[in-house]
């Protein structure tokens, strides 16, 4: 049987280490190929490397893990992605999942899940831990923000007036109370406050 071939991305050469002797320690699993960005990964691919699965970080020096799995699903269909990171908010998982990844698991695995994982994506199925699931239930149930009631989102999470979110986004002052009613509504927040809580905590922004 042809062994597992992993496409290790992320720009940590620590954290590469870490994951190539894991794998290289496991039977019937061989690294590929390392990426240290988007580019490098891109190349790799269209050098014709053949990869089954590839692990991708969601923040990288050059753009985003969620670009990399675009890529996949356009060019790459073969290579299953399995995305690993310490960002885990809801909007990240939701974006991730929207673009095709298998697995979405956080840096703080254990090797003996991270192998599981590995396996089960490789086989054709998929693998999203109890924690990662609920996020993906909540996104899936919740109605989703606009732009528009993202950028007035994080403006109530920086503590700015309705005046101030106007002015940042061009917008009248009427406009942003409509705005904000919305994102509370959406959110199931009671109040500014609770929502500017709610944004941090499940990744709608980042201050």
């Amino acid at each position: 049987m042809n062994p597992i071939r992993i496409l290790i991305i992320d720009d940590h050469v620590v954290v590469r280490s870490g994951l190539v002797a894991y794998i290289e320690a496991e039977e019937g699993m061989l690294v590929a190929g390392e990426a240290s960005s988007l580019e490098e990964a891109g190349q790799l691919l269209t050098e014709g490397v053949v990869i089954d699965v590839a692990i991708i970080d969601l923040r990288l020096p050059d753009g985003s893990g969620i670009d990399l799995l675009r890529l996949l699903a356009e060019q790459h269909p073969g290579v299953r992605g399995l995305i690993l990171s310490v960002n885990a908010g809801e909007n990240d998982v939701m974006a991730a999942v929207e673009a095709g990844t298998c697995g979405y698991l956080s840096k703080s695995v254990e090797r003996h899940e991270l192998i599981d994982a590995i396996r089960h994506i490789a086989e054709g199925g998929s693998y999203f831990p109890a924690a990662i699931q609920r996020k993906i239930d909540a996104g899936h149930a919740r109605p989703k923000l606009t732009d528009r009631e993202r950028g007035v989102l994080e403006g109530i999470a920086r503590g700015r007036s309705n005046k101030e979110i106007g002015e940042s986004l061009g917008i009248a002052d009427i406009t942003v109370r409509q705005h904000v009613s919305a994102v509370l509504r959406k959110l199931g927040a009671q109040d500014r406050t609770q929502a500017a809580l709610l944004a941090v905590r499940e990744g709608h922004v980042r201050l």
